[in-house]
This record gives C-alpha cells, structure tokens and sequence, in this order.
C-alpha cells in the first residue's frame, strides 16, 4: 500500500509542476493563500490554510504545491530517496496575498485520513477563484505532516504511524459491510450497517481522533461567529460568516457531516465518498442540508465497491438530504491524485476520464454552495472596479 501511495505523491508533484499558469493580471481574479494556526486548549491546536479571491499579487510568491519539509519527511517515512519526491513546483496560489474587496461565503474542508490541508489544493484554489473563501484545516498528529508558524514539523503520532495495515481479510470484509451499507432501505438499516462497520478493531483507533477532528471544527465555527482575534486581521472583514458551508473527503467528509448535524444553523454541506457515522445519525432535525458525491470503482483488496447510492437509507430520513455518483470514479479520484491517470494502474483511481470527473465535480460543488449560499458579488467584477478606478482598496 505505501509503494503506490508514495509513487503517486511523487508523480502527482511532477504533474502540477508541468500544468500551465494563468497569465497573471490584475483586472482577473487571482487567489490568495494565508496559513495560521490556532490554540484551542492548552495542550490542543490546529492549523487553518485559508485560500481566498485577491486582486493584488504584486510582491508575493506562489505557494508551492509541494515543499522540501514536505518532500523529507515522506521520503523519510516511506524510506526512499528524497529525490524521487521532486523539487518545489510553484501553484497558483499567492502567499499573503491581499483578499480581493467584498466579504465572500466560507467553506470549511476536512481532508481524508492520513492526507493534509493541501491534498485539495487544485479544488480550493477553484472555489476561491470563484469567490469563496476555503478554510482547511490540518489536525497536528493525524495529518501527514504539520509545519507550523515558528517552522517546526509535526508528524504523525506514533499510535498514527504504528496503525497495522489492513490484511487482504480485512480489506474483504470491510468491502462486504460497504456493500450491506449501500443496500440498507430503511434509516434502521442503515444505523445498523454503519455500527457493524464502526466495530472492526480496525475503526476503534480512530474514535478518539473522529471526536477531536469534530471539535476542532467547530471551534473554528465559534471564532467566525464571534470575529475572533485568533482570525488574521486580514481576512475577518472578508468573511461573510452568515453564509459558511461545509466540505471534506472520506474521513474528513464524516467528520463535516457530523458537524453539520450537530447545529440547528444552515449549514450547507458536501460530503465527498463516505458513508455518514453513527455519531450524527441520531442528530436529524430540518435544517443542514448535506450533498453525498460518490464514486463507483473504489477497490478494497480485490474487490470492487461502488458508492451508487451509498447513503440512500440515510438520505430516507433526512428530506434536505441528496447523492450524486460519479460513474467510474474512484475514492481517491475526489483528491488531487486524479490529476495523476497512471495511478489507474496501481488501481488508485477509477476509469473515468480525469480531466471530464474533475470539471463535473467541481461545478457541481459550486452550483449547489450558490444555490444553498446567499450570491455575491463576482470577484473578477470587483477586481475590474479596482483596476480601473486605481484604488487599492483591499483591506
């Protein structure tokens, strides 16, 4: 498993390096990026990479899609030479970037397990350029990697790292309770499929890292709703917290689920190829309104799931609740690896056609966040205002 994975990370950075930019213009919208970390209690932080619309990106430097404290330690942990993981390719996000003028919805993304706040980048720097401001988040000891604001690295705790990996049995029967999962009818079903699922000695591990994951989203809730100083001072005026969204993938699109379900507000939210957990399937009133995204060719071992209908005997109980599936797409198809089609060989993404997936996913991302989230003013429409008029009216 962590020979493929590995590869992927490697060709996956050879990939955004060769991918063309945009010619950089001020009368267009650009995206900016800020990275932040934040104190929850004495011993528990998180960090927060905020991607957003900007006007001006004079005097920054591009966000690299990967880094070389990055690089490191992957080769470190999967023990290879780090050359193999590629050098510094630049994206098309800015760092420090001014926001654009205007306050602009928010989304919160919750990355899958063992991934990172970047493992979407391609997807956030999509809904930022839109006119959305990302907030994703890295949960230190559980995300790959964490480089703080003072430089120090972060990895995996040692309960993380020292997970066994899953024997071809195990990959079998979690794909057969998958699939009893996707074929519950009723809200009963379902709850009772998902519980089998929760109680493989393999998914106890995670309970206590899913609460904390939960927690800290929604500590991040509750400093958007009070403007909080632990906020940049940059980016509070551009937050339009009346309208925040939530989005994640796999583990982290759970863990976003969970935290819709557990507040009465309007939330809108996107989770992508997971079923929901039982820690929010008790939480059911008429307010969230979750999207499910699925794919139909993820592989466990030797068999193949689809995700068609994954949570239709949940969605039976919840009316704000709706599924698409994406035919031939395939669980890591929904992250930054489809943009690597080699990776179909190792039988890490679907059949479907990456670029087509990709497009179709993301616009159907942003059509249901501006049919569920109050509309705004279009970026590029600002960024014109500005340009013309020569005011530098960012913050």
């Amino acid at each position: 498993m962590r020979l493929p994975l590995l590869l992927s990370i490697a060709l996956l950075l050879s990939a955004c390096a060769s991918q063309p930019k945009p010619d950089i213009s001020q009368s267009s919208p650009q995206i900016g990026v800020q990275r932040f970390d934040v104190q929850r209690t004495e011993t528990d932080w998180y960090q927060v990479y905020a991607w957003y619309p900007t006007c001006n990106t004079l005097d920054t430097q591009p966000l690299p899609y990967s880094e070389d404290w990055l690089n490191d330690v992957l080769a470190q942990q999967y023990g290879i030479p780090a050359f193999l993981m590629g050098g510094e390719s630049p994206s098309d996000s800015w760092l420090n970037a001014p926001p654009a003028p205007g306050a602009y919805p928010v989304l919160i993304f919750n990355h899958g397990w063992g991934a990172f706040a970047r493992s979407n980048m391609t997807q956030m720097q999509t809904l930022a350029e839109a006119g959305f401001v990302v907030l994703s988040l890295n949960h230190p000891g559980d995300s790959a990697i964490v480089q703080d604001a003072s430089g120090q690295l972060h990895r995996q705790s040692d309960d993380v790292l020292n997970t066994p990996e899953p024997t071809e049995e195990d990959l079998a029967a979690i794909a057969r309770q998958l699939t009893s999962i996707r074929d519950s009818q009723t809200p009963a079903a379902f709850r009772d499929a998902v519980a089998a699922l929760e109680a493989r000695p393999d998914y106890q591990p995670l309970q206590d890292n899913f609460q904390r994951w939960v927690a800290d989203t929604e500590h991040l809730l509750t400093l958007l709703d009070s403007s909080s100083e632990q906020l940049p001072a940059s980016l509070i005026s551009h937050l339009d917290t009346t309208n925040i969204g939530l989005l994640g993938h796999s583990f982290g699109g759970a863990v976003s689920g969970v935290v819709t379900h557990r507040t009465e507000q309007h939330r809108p939210t996107i989770v992508m190829d997971v079923p929901q957990f039982t820690y929010g399937l008790e939480l059911i009133h008429d307010t969230p309104t979750i999207r499910y995204l699925n794919g139909t060719d993820t592989r466990y071992g030797k068999t193949t799931v689809s995700g068609e209908g994954m949570n239709a005997g949940w969605i039976q109980n919840n009316p704000n609740a709706s599924e698409r599936t994406f035919t031939g797409a395939a669980h890591m198809n929904f992250t930054d690896l489809n943009h690597v089609p080699p990776l179909k060989w190792a039988g890490l993404l679907g059949s479907v056609d990456g670029k087509v997936f990709w497009n179709e996913l993301n616009q159907d991302i942003l059509t249901y966040y501006r049919q569920h989230l109050s509309t705004i003013t279009e970026p590029d429409t600002l960024c014109a205002r500005q340009n013309h008029t020569g005011t530098a009216e960012l913050f």
